[in-house]
């Protein structure tokens, strides 16, 4: 990718991290939208986050792995889905 502003920058870090914390079911666009309109100056927000789309997208992926559940393989433990529903381990006392 050609070099970018550091204005563009800003808007594809703050863009990347909107995308990961709404993945997380984090509301962030109450302060991440109006610091985007902000950094993009007098051009359309929307047509400088589409210029940088690419950098978002994996900036945005890179948080995302990061916050990521170490423990992704519980779908293949049915012990580990009965103990999360009840609570404790599966067949004993919390």
């Amino acid at each position: 990718m050609a070099a970018i502003d550091y204005a563009l920058e800003e808007i594809a870090v703050e863009s990347a991290t909107y995308v990961a914390c709404a993945a997380a079911g984090l509301e962030t666009d109450v302060d991440s939208v109006p610091y985007v309109a902000g950094w993009a100056g007098g051009q359309d927000p929307l047509a400088v986050v589409a210029q940088a789309a690419a950098l978002i997208d994996e900036l945005a992926r890179l948080i995302e792995d990061a916050i990521a559940p170490a423990d992704t393989d519980r779908d293949d433990d049915p012990d580990a889905e009965a103990a999360v529903a009840v609570g404790g381990p599966a067949g004993g006392a919390a």
